[in-house]
């Protein structure tokens, strides 16, 4: 008998049994108890009680994001974006500023790590991205070559093409075909 087989077989399910305990879904209290660490990041940057500096450190400390499971890149990406929306919904564009910044870093990285075999989740990442340069960080070049790479990668996907068209009205100059 072949030793081969026996050892890849282990390897195998060793393999599988680690990547699926990895990806669990969160918890209902997982996901409430990263809600409420965000909410209480906003309202203490909104009362000058804590610098944005140190809300970033603390959203970035491991298990603090989102809860949600993912890589952390993308678990921090979400929270960030979260962050900056409920900053600009209190009226702080200036430190929502900062966390579109850090929101951009994450998906950026998670796109580049993400092989392009895995197109939709690419494609989710790169959509992410475009929204995060188009909508908040004034990019709008970069936002149309990510939602065009997205939209590459995922041809049938409707979605995008209509999110391309949302990101277009506010700067169509950028987003024009070169056919015409």
């Amino acid at each position: 008998m072949n030793l081969r087989i026996p050892f890849l077989f282990v390897a195998f399910v060793a393999t599988t049994f680690t990547t699926a305990r990895a990806q669990q879904p969160a918890t209902l209290e997982d996901l409430q108890a990263a809600r409420n660490s965000r909410v209480a990041l906003v309202v203490a940057i909104s009362r000058n009680e804590m610098p944005v500096a140190r809300a970033l450190q603390q959203l970035r400390a491991p298990g603090k994001s989102n809860g949600s499971g993912q890589a952390q890149d993308v678990d921090q990406a979400y929270a960030a974006l979260d962050v900056g929306h409920r900053l600009l919904a209190v009226d702080r564009p200036d430190a929502a500023e900062d966390f579109f910044r850090v929101a951009e870093q994450d998906f950026d990285q998670a796109a580049k790590r993400t092989p392009p075999g895995q197109a939709r989740e690419k494609a989710r990442y790169l959509r992410e991205l475009a929204l995060v340069r188009g909508r908040y960080l004034n990019k709008a070049a970069q936002a149309k070559a990510d939602i065009d790479e997205a939209i590459r990668l995922q041809p049938d996907d409707k979605n995008l093409k209509d999110f391309r068209g949302a990101l277009a009205r506010g700067r169509g100059e950028f987003f024009k075909d070169p056919q015409g």
